[in-house]
């Protein structure tokens, strides 16, 4: 298989040559620390890329040091001081950026794809700003969806429960419940 360089000096593999061989249900398994990407490869997952977001780790504190800001507000028997709110959390706006960044990273792995299709594994809010990360391009790849988080386990504990969630989604669409 053929790799290529990080900026970090690892060696991976080329996602876009791998998209040019036969088998093409690939998998990102993903939450705001970290993606995985597979592709199914005889009844298992077959790692490719792995992203990681240190970030998405760190509590609120270490994302930002400021503090909130003020403003004063006049009233009827004087001013009234209090404190302004984010319109959005440092943790929001590093799991947006990470949805971004997986996203692109699809983008390019997609670009000559013919036939291939995607099963997106994320927990509700995550999976959600994954899907608005996606170009027209990718999500037009998108075959399911899994709203729940498994990131942990061997790839072969992945596939299983992969497999178990998709089978239970193909059911409750076939009984309507």
């Amino acid at each position: 298989m053929n790799k290529v360089r990080t900026r970090a000096g690892n060696s991976v593999p080329d996602l876009r040559l791998i998209n040019t061989q036969k088998n093409r249900q690939w998998y990102v398994v993903a939450n705001r620390t970290g993606a995985t990407i597979y592709r199914e490869s005889q009844q298992k997952f077959e790692f490719l890329k792995r992203l990681s977001n240190p970030e998405g780790r760190l509590p609120e504190s270490k994302l930002d040091s400021d503090r909130a800001g003020r403003a004063f507000a006049r009233a009827a028997d004087g001013t009234i001081r209090h404190s302004l709110d984010r319109a959005q959390s440092h943790h929001e706006k590093s799991a947006k950026d990470f949805a971004m960044r997986i996203a692109r990273t699809l983008e390019l792995a997609m670009k000559d794809s013919f036939g291939t299709e995607i099963t997106l594994v994320a927990e509700p809010h995550f999976l959600g700003l994954l899907r608005n990360a996606l170009s027209p391009n990718v999500r037009a790849l998108i075959k399911n969806e899994i709203n729940r988080e498994y990131s942990r386990g061997s790839n072969q504990e992945l596939y299983r429960y992969v497999q178990q969630a998709l089978k239970q989604t193909q059911e409750r669409e076939v009984y309507g419940s």
